[in-house]
């Protein structure tokens, strides 16, 4: 599903002064998929991804000490392939299940400029605590849920959503109707890519439903997790 951020990565990939980046959100609104999306569609090389929540023993390549060189080697040999700064994408998900790597992003600045690095999580602020964060050597992108924009690319609304974009000064009482009633879609489905994706192949509130049901049950039993943290940091 497109989505506007995906401009502001390309924007980043491109720039002259380009630092690591640090993607920030909620669970679930779409942060790997995009990334993932980008790094295979942007760029020549290959995306190498290393989840930190799916593969804690990631971790430990990061805790003996922070020098570049002897990571990407460590990385290299997981993947059994060279990472290749200029064409290759390195992707550390769940980054902030490891401190430590989010601490690694100023010495990749100074030493491997020249290389594209994203790091994205949920609640990174609970793992930003951990550390003293690498001011002035990291980038950060905020990403949300998906908007009304988003909402209507997904649902074969392309015009109206590019007609939205354009900032019209008027528009017709027909395009306001039709605007209005895609406006009671979206607020009866939420801007949950998962919600809206499968509203866009089945056409069912009830799927949404119990798609929004299971994501409530997720959030939920993620807040004594990090309520755990905040207290022990206080």
């Amino acid at each position: 599903m497109k989505r506007i951020i995906e401009e502001k990565l390309r924007d980043w990939k491109l720039s002259s002064i380009r630092k690591p980046l640090l993607v920030r959100g909620a669970r679930q609104v779409g942060k790997t998929h995009t990334i993932e999306n980008f790094g295979n569609s942007k760029f020549t090389g290959k995306t190498s991804v290393f989840n930190f929540e799916r593969n804690p023993e990631f971790r430990e390549i990061f805790k003996a000490n922070l020098d570049p060189k002897r990571i990407i080697g460590e990385l290299e040999l997981i993947i059994g392939q060279q990472i290749i700064p200029g064409s290759d994408l390195l992707f550390f998900d769940e980054i902030q299940d490891c401190p430590e790597a989010i601490s690694a992003l100023r010495y990749f600045y100074e030493e491997f400029p020249e290389l594209h690095i994203i790091g994205a999580g949920s609640l990174l602020e609970f793992g930003l605590q951990q550390i003293s964060v690498p001011v002035g050597r990291i980038q950060s992108l905020n990403m949300h849920p998906m908007n009304f924009v988003e909402f209507l690319w997904a649902t074969g609304k392309e015009t109206l959503a590019d007609r939205l974009l354009q900032g019209s000064k008027k528009f017709s009482s027909i395009e306001i109707n039709i605007i209005n009633k895609e406006l009671e879609k979206y607020f009866l489905i939420g801007g949950m890519p998962e919600c809206i994706q499968a509203f866009a192949q089945n056409n069912s509130y009830q799927q949404v439903v119990d798609i929004q049901t299971d994501l409530l049950s997720m959030f939920r039993q993620d807040f004594p997790k990090y309520v755990g943290r905040s207290d022990k940091d206080c």
